[in-house]
């Protein structure tokens, strides 16, 4: 049922990889996108290969015209965890909390648009058909990191502030980041300027924020991939519907 799952606009078709060709199209996107942009010295040859990728799902956008695959998230649920007795995020943060919640949970990561697709469409598919996939696995859930550039954390003391004191996970689902890691709440609540926050924070992480993402406990340091990672958490019944609406056509 799931494999069916298809979103299409124009030349655009989303859905979920159906060959091992297509994976490693997903894998050296990936690479390209969140490595070598975070890192030049790094071999332009390269792949993003991980021991995950054979049993995540892998949702894909392609270009029908050149049959490329332009745009990709990694999906791992609670029911992938009979290969792993771990979600890849749990290197940089103890989600045990999450896990234990009761509901089914899904993991996004390896989240990337290909330079020249990002007008929006690419992104909007993508989020469509997951909103379509959680749905037909009654997913309550989804969590992932969203990376800030480097590893200063006086770079975003605004926006981790910010994202701490108005945008927290609840206790009950907290995340905590491990270490290397640093606490979020680095300036007193009342110092924090929103306009600076939203100034430092990544469009990606600022539309998460808007839908209606929530954040876990501390800030993790990716020497590998010199980025400082923060923990996203979406409850699917308090996303924001209006949002969803007007930015990828969802309706909730």
């Amino acid at each position: 049922m799931f494999g069916e799952l298809r979103i299409q606009s124009g030349n655009i078709t989303v859905r979920l990889a159906k060959s091992k060709e297509e994976i490693e199209q997903a894998q050296k996107l990936r690479y390209e996108m969140l490595v070598l942009d975070f890192d030049e010295t790094k071999d332009v040859n390269g792949s993003d290969a991980s021991e995950y990728d054979e049993f995540c799902d892998h949702l894909i956008a392609i270009d029908e015209d050149t049959k490329k695959v332009v745009g990709t998230y990694r999906l791992m649920s609670n029911f992938h965890l009979v290969h792993k007795d771990k979600f890849i995020c749990e290197e940089e943060f103890d989600v045990t909390r999450l896990k234990d919640c009761g509901d089914n949970i899904l993991e996004l990561g390896r989240a990337v648009v290909d330079k020249n697709y990002r007008n929006g469409v690419v992104i909007k598919l993508l989020w469509q058909a997951l909103f379509t996939y959680c749905k037909l696995k009654n997913i309550r859930y989804m969590f992932g990191t969203g990376s800030f550039h480097g590893l200063n954390k006086n770079d975003y003391l605004n926006a981790f502030s910010w994202l701490y004191y108005e945008h927290k996970i609840d206790d009950k689902h907290d995340c905590f980041a491990k270490e290397p890691c640093s606490k979020m709440d680095l300036l007193p609540r009342e110092e924090v300027e929103v306009r600076l926050a939203k100034q430092e924070m990544p469009a990606l992480i600022k539309g998460y924020v808007a839908l209606g993402s929530k954040v876990g406990s501390g800030v993790y340091f990716d020497h590998d991939f010199n980025s400082t990672d923060v923990m996203l958490i979406f409850d699917l019944e308090n996303v924001n519907k209006a949002y969803a609406k007007r930015m990828f056509g969802v309706e909730l």
